[in-house]
C-alpha cells in the first residue's frame, strides 16, 4: 500500500509505503475439479459489514459464504447452470440445515457468477451444539466440474 499526503497551501509531502498480504482463511478447506478456479473463499457478515477470519458467528447474524472469480463451467449464451448444496450440521450429527439445491433450475448470468456466489446461514438460539460443520458444494449441471468448501461455525450466545 502506498500513501501520498501533500499540503494544498505549500510544497510539504509525507509518502509511506507498506507491504502487506491477504492471507486466505485457512479454516476453510476447498476441493475442487481440475477446471476450477477462484479468487477468493471467505466468510463475511451482513451485520456488521467485515470479513470473519476466526469462523465464530452470533446466534441471528446472517453470514454470507462468498465465492469470488469462479471459472471452469460451461455457460451457454452467457448463462451458466449451476447448483449449490448447503448442508450444515451439529457436532452430534444433527442436520441443521440441508438445501440440496438453492438454484433449483434458475440459470444465472455469467457476470454474476464470475463475480460472486454468496450463499448465506443465520442460526436461531437453541439450534445446535457446537462446532456446526458447513459443506457448501457449487456444481456445473452442464458438466463434471465442481467446488466443494468445508468450514466449522462456532455459534457465539448474545
Amino acid at each position: 500500500m502506498f500513501v501520498h499526503i501533500w499540503d494544498k497551501n505549500g510544497k510539504n509531502t509525507y509518502d509511506s509505503k507498506f507491504e502487506f498480504k491477504i492471507e486466505a482463511n485457512k479454516e476453510i478447506t476447498t476441493e475442487k475439479t481440475n477446471n476450477v478456479k477462484y479468487n477468493e473463499i471467505y466468510l463475511f457478515s451482513n451485520s456488521t459489514k467485515n470479513v470473519i477470519t476466526d469462523n465464530s458467528i452470533n446466534i441471528n447474524e446472517p453470514v454470507y459464504i462468498i465465492f469470488e472469480g469462479l471459472s471452469g463451467f460451461k455457460s451457454s449464451d452467457g448463462k451458466i447452470s449451476l447448483g449449490l448444496s448447503l448442508i450444515a450440521t451439529d457436532n452430534k450429527g444433527k442436520t441443521i440445515l440441508n438445501y440440496p439445491d438453492l438454484y433449483n433450475d434458475e440459470d444465472i448470468s455469467l457476470e454474476e457468477f464470475s463475480s460472486q456466489i454468496a450463499p448465506y446461514v443465520e442460526f436461531s438460539s437453541g439450534t445446535a451444539n457446537n462446532p456446526i460443520k458447513c459443506v457448501i458444494t457449487i456444481w456445473d449441471k452442464n458438466s463434471n466440474e465442481k467446488i466443494t468448501s468445508k468450514l466449522d461455525l462456532n455459534i457465539l450466545a448474545n
